[in-house]
């Protein structure tokens, strides 16, 4: 592999950022000490006990974490060997692991940005071990600490790229979108794969570090469990951005993942995000944290409620504000983006490597897409912001929410362009980005009031109607179809879209916005394999 391509790599900028910061972080003594004694199938407990009594300062975070409402032991624990009596090995273990993190990590980070960062890393532990105990029924230690930990990768960028990924944090809250799905657009990868290598040099539980990385899968033969401690992270997740970062678009992610993977109903969920407060606050002074003035969370919860109550107006109005990803609307997210991945490119290798030289090309992210789209995506350079299917549900389900106040009928439709590896080729990038523009354009300007266009991947779109039913929706479908091959040119190849039609006339309470996705997904198949250019729709109930 030549430098060039070394630099290009998302995988070679990842194990250069983490080998910096395994480099430059190692655990305290301690820490390292515990690991040790309890790598043996038996544990040696006085020999434990005695290693953590070298430092009372982590024995009282300990001590004081177990005897708070985190915990909820009914009786009070007052020293070592009861901790141990009544946790166990690996959850006292874990406790310590947990609170022994290199002091080196919060060097030089500012007061707010280290402020927003332990509200949302303390919501997020408290609310994974919650959900463990309430709706997975299994002990709640290990997603604890996978929450405490999770986001340390997150602290590790600040430092390396400073401002650039401070602004695509503020950005990506602002324009509510996936951190995960940006940061692997612009960088290559994900910060949780950074925090996975670096709980990894340090010899954590291997199941701990494969949970708490968004991208790395379950190897053969592993516990099963991992599965499920990622899930309980997803929806702690949810509830920290709700709860810490203000991010009121979060409950109906939170309702519709909760429900999906475990049952969770919305009284349920309500009840646990009202809960949390309390213990959250306890837990930022055992850790000598301070998060103070941040907002109630019922006042928080009750925002939420509020959206998820707006009407299908004012819901539209929200989608239609989120649409374009056209290069003349793409709005400061984009810069920021283009800012953090040249901050990204030229990070050095090594201390050596600070001296002032080239900056090096941009690391590009790994693209999945059919063969068209492969195409299309090689030619077309564009940084937005992704739309991943979670939010295209979350979208859907506030809708369907307003629909069924208002007692109306929901349709959504998908567009797919036809053929775009021949649009590439015959006008080139600039060419397939003004199409693709126009295509969207024609989208947003079908002859029904209440819609929202939005772009899905390199080549289709997503369109919710509101207030339509499928009949009205098929004809619709039908003239999109008849107005974008009005635009081709007689020098070009013929422009065409095929169209997925999935209508529900009234949403139940119980809609699942997955349903209705995977249902115009079929339909937009079986559009395509019919040729194109045509309206394939269902009815769901």
């Amino acid at each position: 592999m030549t430098d060039s391509q070394a630099m290009n790599d998302p995988s070679t900028a990842l194990d250069r950022v983490a080998a910096k910061a395994c480099r430059l972080f190692s655990l305290p003594a301690v820490a390292m000490k515990v690991l040790e004694l309890t790598e043996s199938t038996k544990v040696d407990t006085l020999a434990l006990k005695q290693c953590l009594e070298t430092d009372p300062a982590l024995t009282g975070k300990v001590l004081r974490v177990v005897n708070s409402s985190v915990y909820g032991l009914s009786r009070e624990v007052s020293d070592l060997n009861q901790a141990l009596a009544l946790l166990g090995i690996k959850p006292l273990k874990l406790l310590v692991l947990g609170f022994s993190l290199p002091a080196g990590l919060f060097d030089g980070i500012v007061g707010d940005v280290l402020l927003r960062y332990w509200r949302h890393t303390l919501v997020k532990a408290v609310a994974a071990r919650e959900i463990a105990e309430t709706f997975w029924k299994r002990a709640g230690d290990e997603p604890f600490i996978a929450g405490l930990l999770q986001d340390l990768g997150a602290l590790l960028l600040i430092q390396e790229l400073g401002e650039p990924y401070v602004r695509f944090l503020e950005e990506v809250g602002d324009h509510r979108g996936e951190v995960a799905d940006l940061e692997r657009q612009s960088l290559g990868f994900e910060h949780t794969q950074l925090t996975a290598q670096l709980l990894r040099h340090w010899k954590l539980p291997e199941s701990l570090v494969q949970a708490v990385s968004l991208s790395e899968r379950p190897r053969s033969g592993e516990d099963p469990s991992i599965t499920a401690v990622r899930q309980i992270l997803r929806l702690a997740e949810l509830v920290a951005r709700l709860l810490a970062d203000d991010r009121e678009d979060a409950l109906a992610l939170l309702l519709q993942e909760g429900h999906k993977t475990c049952g969770m109903s919305r009284k349920a969920a309500e009840e646990l995000v009202i809960g949390l407060q309390e213990k959250v606050e306890q837990l930022a002074d055992t850790l000598n944290v301070d998060v103070a003035g941040g907002a109630d969370y019922g006042e928080l919860l009750e925002k939420a409620r509020s959206r998820l109550a707006d009407v299908a107006e004012e819901v539209v109005g929200e989608l239609v504000a989120a649409r374009s990803h056209s290069e003349a609307d793409r709005g400061p997210m984009a810069d920021v983006l283009t800012a953090l991945t040249r901050a990204a490119s030229a990070v050095p290798a090594s201390p050596a490597e600070r001296e002032p030289g080239p900056v090096h090309s941009a690391v590009s992210p790994p693209v999945s897409r059919s063969s068209g789209e492969q195409v299309a995506a090689s030619h077309v350079s564009t940084i937005t912001p992704v739309i991943t299917r979670t939010r295209l549900a979350a979208y859907l389900a506030t809708a369907a929410a307003a629909c069924r106040q208002a007692r109306r009928p929901l349709s959504l439709m998908l567009v797919e362009m036809n053929e775009p590896e021949s649009l590439v080729l015959a006008y080139g990038r600039e060419g397939f980005v003004q199409i693709r523009s126009r295509i969207g354009e024609c989208c947003r300007q079908l002859e029904h009031e209440q819609r929202a266009c939005i772009p899905y991947g390199e080549t289709g779109f997503f369109v919710i109607l509101s207030d339509c039913e499928r009949q009205t929706a098929v004809h619709l479908g039908q003239s999109l179809i008849q107005t974008v091959r009005s635009h081709s040119t007689a020098d070009g190849p013929p422009l065409g879209v095929c169209v997925g039609v999935a209508s529900v006339s009234l949403p139940p309470v119980n809609f699942d916005p997955n349903l209705m996705l995977e249902s115009a997904d079929r339909c937009l198949y079986g559009a395509r394999a019919s040729g194109g250019a045509m309206v394939k729709s269902i009815e769901i109930y």
